[in-house]
């Protein structure tokens, strides 16, 4: 099963198996991360664990050994926290290679931990509460690898061959730039429909004959609301919000469908299929390529139908009664 770790940086780092690593290399800063500790010459790791607060309650961090891990509702963060009662850069922690976890408090105005920053030094099993949130800090054994045993002398039994770790490092690929941002750029794709979807249905109230009706009214601030919601929420650990927004996307195509508008319900039916590929948690790199491709089609197709538009519809105008002569009758 792959594991997930969070570099300084934010760039999340998957890997097969982290017992079998002591260190691991982060693609985008370069940064080597270590991950055991140093106690009694044992193999040991520090953990962070979410046990309350409003989401990502159960998520299990591992701790990188000597980095400043920067906490906070800032996108980039090591553990970011979209939370109203967290700040933009709440505190920093910093594991020491004995186990220690140190949290500097006060890092909003500093930006990182420095003489003046006060610090606080967290027990293993104690926990801390970073605004809304609950996490406790523990330190876990490392699995040991499996024993081989030798077969007996004389015996020519074929010995199992260890595994061979190939170097992590490879070089750039010009899909790098779209997996990194590609919540960036489901959520850049949620607010631009909304606000196109918002104006279409402003639109269309205006120029109803009989007034502005109030179900164009409803959508043209349901839309923008709820997709400003839903992209405030998805990400790596957005779960259920991501699949939100594909659901969105769908119920935009049914009413655009229903108020008689086909192209921009086809382009919204294309907007939910890029949305699932861009918000995979095991992202495609060519998936994610077409997705973003789609997505900006059907956007530029939207603001077409929105800019051309219907003419306004008018109302059969009433002719003049028409007089007959005698002779004309005849």
């Amino acid at each position: 099963m792959a594991e997930i770790i969070f570099c300084p940086c934010g760039e999340a780092i998957e890997t097969a198996r982290t017992d079998v690593l002591e260190a691991v290399h982060c693609p985008v800063c370069r940064t080597e991360l270590d991950l055991d500790l140093t106690i009694n010459g044992q193999r040991r790791r520090g953990f962070l664990t979410i046990t309350g607060g409003p989401d990502r309650i159960g998520e299990r961090l591992l701790l990188p050994v000597g980095k400043d891990l920067t906490v906070g509702s800032l996108e980039g963060s090591w553990l970011y926290l979209l939370d109203d009662s967290v700040a933009a850069q709440h505190c920093t922690f910093r594991l020491a290679a004995d186990g220690r976890l140190e949290v500097f408090v006060g890092s909003s105005y500093g930006g990182k931990p420095s003489e003046s920053t006060a610090s606080n030094v967290i027990q293993p099993n104690q926990v801390l509460r970073i605004g809304s949130f609950q996490l406790r800090y523990s330190i876990e054994d490392v699995a040991p690898s499996p024993v081989v045993i030798a077969p007996p002398s004389g015996a020519r039994a074929a010995m199992p061959r260890a595994p061979v770790l190939q170097s992590i490092t490879r070089k750039p690929s010009p899909f790098d730039a779209l997996m990194k941002n590609r919540f960036q750029i489901a959520r850049t794709i949620l607010i631009v429909l909304g606000a196109l979807l918002a104006v279409d249905h402003l639109l269309r109230g205006v120029r109803n004959p009989d007034g502005f009706d109030p179900y164009n009214a409803f959508w043209a601030v349901a839309f923008p609301a709820a997709y400003l919601t839903v992209a405030r929420r998805i990400g790596l650990a957005g779960g259920g919000w991501n699949y939100s927004a594909c659901g969105l996307a769908l119920l935009a195509a049914m009413v655009e469908t229903i108020f008689s508008q086909p192209t921009a319900g086809i382009a919204m039916l294309l907007t939910s299929g890029a949305l699932f590929a861009l918000l995979q948690k095991n992202a495609y790199a060519p998936l994610v390529s077409v997705g973003t491709l789609v997505s900006t089609a059907a956007g530029v197709v939207l603001a077409i139908s929105l800019v051309r538009g219907a003419p306004p519809e008018r109302k059969p105008t009433e002719s003049a009664p028409t007089t007959t002569s005698a002779a004309d009758a005849v």
